[in-house]
């Protein structure tokens, strides 16, 4: 006898339970599961593509020292830019 006679056997000795209703629970479980699993794969598969530049600075950039600067840049008198054109020429 092999293993499914076994259990359909077996089945008869314990009356009241829908064995094709646990069947049917235990599919859809093992669907949402693999369905759920392919789509960490998918995102562990995505982030594992994101390249990041070597180069980057390993600190965040300090963006209010560059609003400071660019502040600064705007405070240049009239009279400050013609001295910068005539020192050019």
């Amino acid at each position: 006898m092999d293993a499914r006679q076994q259990f359909n056997t077996l089945r008869t000795f314990v009356p009241g339970i829908d064995f094709d209703a646990i069947d049917a629970a235990n599919r859809g479980d093992y669907d949402r599961r693999a369905a759920l699993n392919r789509k960490a794969k998918e995102a562990r598969a995505a982030a594992a593509s994101i390249k990041i530049d070597a180069s980057l600075p390993a600190e965040p950039i300090d963006a209010g020292a560059l609003v400071d600067k660019l502040d600064a840049a705007g405070n240049i008198t009239p009279t400050s830019k013609l001295a910068r054109r005539t020192e050019r020429n």
